[in-house]
């Protein structure tokens, strides 16, 4: 049997990669827009709160994606 089989594909250090020391997403809207845009948290969770307004007054959170944050669908959980 070959030895990999049953085991994750992910590797610790890959883990960890993904989540920080806080058990966050390391690929959240938060984290990109501070990382790739600059913002600081509080101003990154301000525009995905006017994000999620958006949302919940009809807007296709898909394009509230692209349009607001130029994100792919990857996101929209995060803002329903």
């Amino acid at each position: 049997m070959p030895h990999n089989v049953g085991r994750s594909k992910w590797t610790n250090s890959t883990a960890s990669e993904l989540i920080n020391l806080k058990g966050e997403n390391m690929y959240s809207i938060k984290s990109v827009l501070m990382k790739r845009d600059g913002y600081t948290e509080t101003e990154a969770l301000e525009l995905i709160e006017e994000a999620r307004e958006l949302v919940a007054q009809g807007e296709n959170p898909e394009r509230v994606l692209r349009i607001e944050f130029g994100l792919e669908p990857d996101y929209v959980w995060e803002l329903l």
